[in-house]
């Protein structure tokens, strides 16, 4: 065999090698391209589950603004019913501080009273003692029954 001969061996050996050459060179090519499609989806799917959650994030704050303005609401109303009650309460008050400023006997009033009473009770009691007098010397009533309306 000549040197310049190839022997199948060696044939199939260069042809393997060439091809785990070009194997390794697509395979390489294969894996950027495979790795870039990749990187494209993700970042498409990035984008989009952004976007995704961006507007989950508006609906909810959306909602919890909606539940906060209707408890205020919810919260005013009772404020201004509060305010109606505590309104008809002074109200009550104030009718009340007149009725007892109108009914309230002051002390005046009674000194007053017990005064004319006493005046008026005094006049009495002096009237029924002359009578009771004049009675016993007209001899209609006796020592002791004049004693007994005296000393009442």
């Amino acid at each position: 065999m000549k040197k310049s001969e190839i022997t199948n061996q060696e044939l199939l050996q260069a042809i393997n090698q060439n091809i785990d050459q070009k194997l390794s060179i697509q395979k390489d090519d294969i894996l950027t391209a495979v790795n870039q499609n990749i990187d494209q989806k993700l970042s498409i799917q990035k984008d989009e589950i952004l976007v995704a959650m961006d507007q989950k994030l508006e609906d909810q704050k959306n909602e919890i603004l909606d539940v906060i303005l209707k408890t205020a609401e919810l919260d005013e109303q009772r404020f201004q019913k509060i305010e109606n009650s505590l309104s008809n309460v002074e109200g009550d008050l104030k009718d009340i501080k007149v009725t007892i400023n109108t009914r309230l006997v002051r002390k005046t009033d009674l000194d007053d009273k017990f005064a004319e009473f006493g005046v008026e009770h005094n006049y009495k009691h002096k009237r029924v003692d002359k009578l009771t007098n004049i009675l016993h010397k007209k001899k209609i009533l006796n020592v002791a029954e004049t004693q007994i309306v005296l000393a009442h």
